[in-house]
């Protein structure tokens, strides 16, 4: 379904993208979730996109449910591996 907005961006909007609700498909087949406008997020900013704990953050890292990427000192996690993240919580497939 188009948005109008969404098309004058040039993005489909759709209801699930990978199974994550609230977000889009970019027009080169990119997922897109509503309110990461940055293609990485440090621990502070991920406490603020999703509703869990710092603690929650690095024990999903530990065993590995989260991906996380390193520069240099700061941990960061880049859209993509939230996205599917946030698909296999929905799923189930995520657990603590």
């Amino acid at each position: 379904m188009y948005s109008s907005k969404a098309a004058s961006q040039g993005r489909i909007k759709s209801d699930l993208c990978n199974g994550v609700g609230q977000s889009y498909r970019d027009l080169d087949g990119s997922c897109k979730i509503v309110g990461l406008d940055k293609p990485a997020v440090s621990v502070k900013e991920l406490t603020s996109l999703i509703p869990i704990s710092r603690t929650t953050i690095y024990e999903f890292m530990k065993s590995g449910d989260l991906k996380a990427t390193k520069c240099g000192r700061r941990t960061l996690f880049l859209a993509a591996d939230i996205a599917d993240f946030l698909s296999r919580l929905q799923n189930g497939e995520v657990g603590r």
